[in-house]
């Protein structure tokens, strides 16, 4: 299960830079609004954790967010709330780039946020690196060999190998 969750930032008010201050509405030509994005991710069953589906799944989403967005808003940053006893989580926002922005002790959570600019370069880096182990490598005869030993000619992998080429 995986959830991404928007809200407005409004520069000022607060000491962490966001507010809950409407935008003005005085009839002036809105500026694009800035958002933040929240992931909220579970992988259930345990048995398909620590496969690499959640940060697939992540960069699949934050990809999705950063294209598809109307040009009346403009994604800042991404952020995750976790408990903070949660390592494992933790650990794999901070694979992906994010990093600690506050502490919520109140709910013994953490927020880990990272900049759109920063997640657009994670996104392409996890998207070449999937595609690297996706692809079987080539060898001289003109076959592609996967890791478990099955071959497919060129024809068959040309999708999956026609950017490296």
């Amino acid at each position: 299960d995986i959830n991404l969750f928007f809200h407005e930032i409004h520069d000022g008010g607060s000491e962490d830079g966001d507010s809950t201050t409407p935008a003005p509405s005085d009839g002036a030509a809105a500026l694009p609004r800035r958002l933040a994005a929240e992931f909220n991710i579970m992988i259930a069953d345990a048995a398909h954790r620590r496969r690499g589906l959640a940060r697939e799944a992540i960069s699949l989403l934050a990809r999705y967010a950063l294209e598809a967005l109307p040009a009346r808003a403009e994604i800042a940053r991404f952020e995750a709330r976790l408990d903070a006893t949660n390592h494992a989580s933790r650990h794999l926002f901070e694979g992906l780039g994010f990093s600690l922005r506050r502490e919520l002790a109140v709910f013994n959570q953490i927020e880990l946020a990272i900049s759109a600019d920063d997640a657009r370069v994670t996104v392409a880096a996890s998207e070449a690196a999937f595609a690297e182990r996706s692809c079987p490598p080539r060898v001289p005869d003109g076959t592609w060999h996967s890791t478990d030993g099955s071959c497919a000619t060129a024809a068959q992998t040309t999708r999956c190998h026609s950017s490296k080429e």
